[in-house]
């Protein structure tokens, strides 16, 4: 491993990791950053990924209706997933474990975060232009991976103990 890409690395785990932990500090205006931290995925997801799967799909003659059936369905899975969570924590709300939504959400945030890894691996098999590109864009965005997480976690009453160790898990994954 070049002294670049472990630098890279380093970096990579404390952009997430410092996100993490300003939420933190500033755990006592948490609303605001889950609403931040809500907005910004939907606006992603809405705003970039959408269209340039839309102008992808074009280009490689992919039906852009099953592109959108996929959409709708995928978040009517989440909504399924999250209202049987909430049931399910209704039924046993003498437990002082937190919401599961929170593990499945800050899970879900690892393995994005895990494969933000895998492309910096992939764009410096291209070459190491590209590789620090791609890794720039994924410093840059882990910073809200992090910020995320934690969000995510408290706001479905986790310890912070238990923040802690996904904060962690999504700083490390892109680095393995």
């Amino acid at each position: 491993m070049t002294p670049t890409i472990l630098l890279l690395a380093l970096v990579t785990f404390a952009s997430t990791l410092l996100g993490g932990l300003i939420i933190f500090r500033f755990r006592k205006n948490l609303h605001y950053f889950f609403a931040f931290a809500a907005g910004t995925l939907i606006a992603v997801a809405l705003l970039d990924l959408l269209p340039e799967s839309i102008a992808l799909s074009k280009q490689i003659n992919f039906p852009v209706r099953s592109i959108m059936i996929i959409v709708v369905c995928s978040f009517f899975l989440y909504s399924f997933l999250e209202r049987f969570f909430a049931t399910h924590e209704l039924e046993h709300s003498h437990d002082d474990h937190g919401h599961a939504m929170g593990p499945i959400g800050a899970g879900s945030l690892i393995v994005h975060s895990f494969f933000d890894g895998v492309a910096i691996g992939a764009a410096f098999h291209i070459s190491f232009t590209i590789g620090l590109i791609v890794a720039f864009a994924v410093i840059a965005h882990d910073f809200t991976d992090g910020i995320n997480t934690v969000v995510i976690m408290l706001k479905n009453k986790h310890s912070n103990k238990n923040t802690l160790i996904f904060l962690l898990l999504d700083a490390l994954a892109p680095v393995i």
